[in-house]
């Protein structure tokens, strides 16, 4: 967790970060990153985890429990890039390819 929030501050230091409200991490382990993006002071925020079923399982169990059930959604079926419909969330999030 400690270099996710090195990584975020050097980020915070060199670039404008104020805009970010999506981040999308590929291969996102347990959802550490996701739980630091979503705790800081982002409203309106967005994290998508895009992970093979075994760690996207865990990370959604996880983030569950830390932010509840009804604030983390998992898939088990293939979504496209263009667009992903998060029902629980109620939001949907583009994706340029």
């Amino acid at each position: 967790m400690l270099n996710y929030l090195k990584g975020l501050a050097f980020l915070k230091k060199t670039v404008g970060t104020s805009s970010i409200r999506r981040v999308l991490e590929i291969g996102g382990g347990y959802g550490t990153l996701g739980e630091i993006f979503l705790k800081s002071d982002y409203d309106n925020s967005v994290y998508i985890d895009v992970d093979i079923p075994p760690a996207a399982y865990v990370a959604t169990r996880y983030l569950q429990k830390v932010f509840g059930e009804t604030q983390s959604w998992i898939t088990h079926r293939p979504v496209t890039l263009t667009s992903l419909t998060c029902p629980r969330l109620n939001k949907t999030t583009g994706v340029r390819s």
